[in-house]
This record gives structure tokens, C-alpha cells and sequence, in this order.
């Protein structure tokens, strides 16, 4: 039984496509605790529906002002090139 129940707004989602890498280390270990069960992340329909309405208008600004910048300090979180949490890695022996 998980010690913790979070429900979270749509915004917490949509501002991972923003110009920032503050939080990502702590969303990472958010995601251990969820996949330990030690807390339980609740998703209601309506924030689903809400992050698919709004997502393409986060992506296109933050694509928007990544081509503004000559030399951008920082770069959109999505595009930090840290892998899926299900992308596994293949090892090949000789």
C-alpha cells in the first residue's frame, strides 16, 4: 500500500517541455518511488485530455524559442537526450 497518495495538475506535466532542467532530477526520483509503489500517482481523465489539448502549443514555443537563441544556455527538458525509463539496453557478447 503506498504511504503517499499525489494527484498533480496538467501544468506540473506541460512544463517539462519548458526551457528548464530544474526538477528533473527530482521527477526522476518521483518516478522510482511510483514504480517502488511507495507512492501512488493518480490521473484522472480529464488532466489526459488536458495535457493532449495543450501539448503541441508547449512543444511549438519551446521549438519556437530554441531556434530565437544564437547559443542557448539551456535547451527544453525533452530534449535533454536522457532515454525513456522503458527504453532497455541490448548487450551483445562475443
Amino acid at each position: 500500500m503506498p504511504g503517499l497518495n499525489l494527484f498533480t495538475d496538467t501544468n506540473i506535466f506541460l512544463n517539462l517541455y519548458e526551457y528548464s532542467t530544474d526538477g528533473i532530477e527530482e521527477i526522476e526520483r518521483l518516478i522510482v518511488a511510483i514504480e517502488a509503489g511507495n507512492i501512488a500517482l493518480h490521473v484522472p481523465k480529464h488532466l489526459l485530455n488536458e495535457l493532449e489539448r495543450n501539448r503541441e502549443a508547449k512543444l511549438k514555443i519551446a521549438a519556437t524559442e530554441f531556434q530565437k537563441a544564437a547559443f542557448p544556455e539551456k535547451i527544453p527538458g525533452i530534449c535533454s537526450g536522457r532515454r525513456s525509463r522503458k527504453t532497455t539496453l541490448t548487450r551483445h557478447e562475443a
